[in-house]
């Protein structure tokens, strides 16, 4: 596998395994009237922080780039499922390396400081 389609990929399984874990962290398991909450129940269940740091890294993949014809991570068709996972088309995202690998590294990379989808998200993540 070429090497931005596999860093591509494990970002997108990063994201997804990351999703699986606060869903199971903050999972809600429901009782009847009068009962005792369920031992079922995620350790992070009503957690604002966890909930807060979650949306904003969901908020990430919405990250638009100053590109006119990429600059959405839809373009590689990469978007979210009923589950709220990210999904990708594994095809589109063979068409759209060959055809334009610069702009893909343009669209991630960016200047490597300030813009492009990682950078900016790396400076968001590094923020205290």
């Amino acid at each position: 596998m070429e090497p931005t389609k596999k860093t591509i990929k494990n970002w997108i399984d990063a994201y997804n395994n990351l999703h699986s874990f606060y869903k199971t962290q903050t999972k809600y398991v429901p009782t009847k009237l009068g009962e005792a909450l369920s031992a079922d129940n995620g350790v992070l269940l009503n957690d604002s922080s966890s909930s807060m740091i979650f949306s904003q890294v969901k908020n990430l993949t919405l990250n638009v780039q100053n590109l006119p014809d990429m600059n959405h991570l839809n373009y590689f068709s990469i978007s979210f499922n009923h589950e709220g996972k990210l999904t990708i088309d594994d095809k589109k995202l063979d068409e759209i390396l060959k055809d334009n690998p610069a702009k893909v590294k343009q669209f991630f990379m960016g200047d490597g400081e300030k813009t492009g989808f990682s950078t900016e998200t790396l400076i968001i993540l590094k923020r205290p």
